[in-house]
């Protein structure tokens, strides 16, 4: 009976994972970002949203700015060591002897 009293409204998935509707952000899977999705809300229920991905359904919630700010988040991994250059460039070699074969010189005529 519940469906019968369901609508959906589309809307793009920004970079920051978060959608807009109704003036509030809610937080959307990041799979999905930068996609337009379908999200669904319950006329009975207009405060419960959930996005459309195919079949599944996943419920969205509203985008909590103190919370985000205190979240602890991962680590960057640190940069990788420095690696000591040769002063070889493999790509500059390969060119080299692709368009100017040993054994023959540039400008001769035979």
């Amino acid at each position: 009976m519940e469906k019968a009293f369901t609508a959906t409204i589309e809307r793009t998935v920004r970079n920051d994972s978060t959608c807009q509707v109704r003036g509030r952000h809610y937080e959307v899977p990041t799979h999905l970002r930068g996609r337009t999705v379908k999200i669904g809300y319950s006329l009975l229920f207009p405060e419960r949203l959930w996005v459309e991905d195919g079949d599944t359904r996943m419920p969205l919630r509203e985008v909590d700015p103190e919370g985000n700010a205190r979240r602890s988040r991962e680590k960057a991994p640190p940069p990788p060591p420095d690696v000591p250059k040769t002063g070889l460039n493999a790509v500059e070699e390969f060119l080299k002897r692709v368009l100017r074969p040993e054994g023959g010189k540039e400008g001769s005529h035979a």
